[in-house]
């Protein structure tokens, strides 16, 4: 499970252009354009992620630009982080929703819920494992709402794509230009 982000861009002409020469110019021009958005997104996202955890959501993040058919290009920014859904707050399919983690799931990961515990209750160190299981308990019932846990006001990747969606249309829009241009 990942938390995904997308851009999508697919051009449609309907002008007379030379097509023989328009997929080929697209596909080479393109790429550079979008990566520099893709690429502003991620450094957004990082510095603006959670430390905690060991820092492994904000190492986690990263581009991708994939081409799934002719004269289409789809980037996307996530965390391969098994827990980044949760600070997304996001599902699998990448969609928003108000749970981080539904009630009724599994227990938490014991281990990083432990250090979790220690980090922001501070209970006494004879009372952790105590406590520890009694936020896991309640994370089973209750599952994490959006508001319930400090990550969840975060979504890194989601803000910074909003944050950067003009810089990206722009990108968008100079590397649609430069193709016209070559062609």
């Amino acid at each position: 499970m990942s938390a995904n982000r997308i851009i999508n861009v697919q051009i449609k002409v309907e002008d007379n252009i030379r097509f023989d020469q328009f997929e080929r110019v697209f596909n080479e021009t393109m790429p550079g354009y979008l990566k520099v958005g893709l690429e502003r997104v991620v450094g957004e996202a990082k510095a603006n992620s959670p430390v905690g955890v060991r820092g492994l959501f904000r190492e986690s993040i990263q581009p991708s630009l994939d081409q799934p058919k002719p004269v289409t290009f789809e980037g996307h920014v996530f965390s391969t982080a098994n827990y980044a859904p949760i600070i997304e707050g996001v599902n699998e399919q990448g969609e928003d929703v108000d749970y981080g983690r539904r009630p009724g799931t599994a227990f938490p990961n014991i281990g990083e819920l432990r250090k979790w515990v220690e980090k922001v209750l501070s209970p006494p160190e004879e009372k952790i494992d105590e406590v520890t299981l009694a936020v896991g308990r309640k994370i089973v019932a209750r599952g994490i709402k959006d508001g319930d846990t400090p990550y969840r006001k975060f979504r890194p990747i989601g803000k910074a794509f909003t944050r950067n969606k003009d810089f990206i249309n722009r990108q968008i829009d100079d590397g649609v230009d430069e193709v016209f241009k070559l062609i």
